[in-house]
C-alpha cells in the first residue's frame, strides 16, 4: 500500500514539473516582444485622417484656385494648391483631373482616403456612360476636389484598378503674376484694356472681373492678379479698385 502510494505521489510531482517547466516555454522574452511589435522599415499604422470637404461648386474655391483650375482641367493628374504658394487661406485643395471627355456622363468621385507615413493616398471612381445612355454631346472635363485644414508630406492618387493619376509639375502651371496699374477701357464683352508698367496691354475677363464693369471708370487705380495662358492671353485672376 505504502508503495503504490509513493509511485503515485512520484508520478504526480512529475507531472507538474513538466507542465511547469514546459509552460515556461510559451513566455517571450520582453525585448523580442519589443522587437515584434516595431520592426525597421515597416509601415507605421495609419494615421487618423482630419476632416476634408468634397468641393462640388467651383464657386467656392478662392479665385486663383478657380481660375487656374481651368487652366488644368484638360489634363490627366493632380495639382495641390497650398497656402504658401497660393492665396488659399489656411487651407489645401487637392484637385484631380481626368483630362478631356467627349460628352456628358463621365463622373470622378471620391472612393477612399487615408494617411501613411504622413502620405495622403487617395483612390477614385473613374465613371463612364453606358452605351445606350443619353447624354449632353459637349466635350467635359470630371474633377474631383478635396478641401484639406492641413499640409501632407506628399500624395499618391490611383483609381480603383491601380491606375495611377500623376502629380502635374508646378513649372507646367502659369505663374499668378500681381500688378498695380489704370483701367483705361473695355474692348469687347471678353477682353478690358489696362496700362500695366506703363504699357497699354489687354487682359480677358475672368466671371469676378465682369462683375467689377458696373463700377469701374476710365483713369481709375487698379490692383490686378494674372496668368499668361498657353497662346499669350492674359487671363484676369482678380481685380480690385485701389
Amino acid at each position: 500500500m505504502r508503495g503504490n502510494l509513493k509511485k503515485i505521489w512520484t508520478v504526480f510531482i512529475i507531472l507538474c514539473l513538466t507542465f511547469l517547466l514546459g509552460g515556461c516555454g510559451f513566455v517571450d522574452d520582453p525585448a523580442d516582444l519589443e522587437q515584434d511589435l516595431e520592426q525597421p522599415g515597416e509601415k507605421q499604422p495609419q494615421e487618423a485622417l482630419p476632416e476634408y470637404e468634397i468641393i462640388t461648386d467651383a464657386e467656392q474655391l478662392p479665385e486663383e484656385v478657380k481660375s487656374l483650375a481651368g487652366y488644368l482641367e484638360n489634363r490627366r493628374g493632380y495639382f495641390v494648391f497650398t497656402p504658401r504658394e497660393y492665396a488659399t487661406g489656411e487651407d489645401t485643395y487637392l484637385l484631380i483631373f481626368s483630362g478631356e471627355k467627349p460628352g456628358g456622363g463621365y463622373t470622378l468621385d471620391l472612393d477612399s482616403a487615408a494617411v501613411v507615413d504622413g502620405i495622403l493616398e487617395i483612390v477614385v471612381q473613374e465613371g463612364e456612360p453606358a452605351a445606350n445612355e443619353g447624354v449632353i454631346q459637349i466635350i467635359t472635363y470630371p474633377q474631383l476636389i478635396l478641401k484639406m485644414g492641413r499640409e501632407y508630406q506628399g500624395f499618391h492618387v490611383v483609381n480603383d484598378k491601380d491606375e495611377n493619376f500623376a502629380a502635374i509639375p508646378a513649372d507646367e502651371v502659369p505663374e499668378i503674376i500681381k500688378k498695380e496699374g489704370v483701367y483705361i477701357g473695355q474692348i469687347d464683352n471678353n477682353f478690358i484694356e489696362m496700362e500695366i508698367d506703363g504699357q497699354a496691354q489687354s487682359f480677358m475677363l475672368g466671371s469676378e472681373a465682369v462683375q467689377l464693369l458696373e463700377e469701374i471708370r476710365t483713369g481709375d487705380e487698379v490692383l490686378v492678379s494674372y496668368y499668361k495662358n498657353d497662346v499669350g492671353q492674359l487671363i484676369i485672376v482678380v481685380l480690385e479698385i485701389k
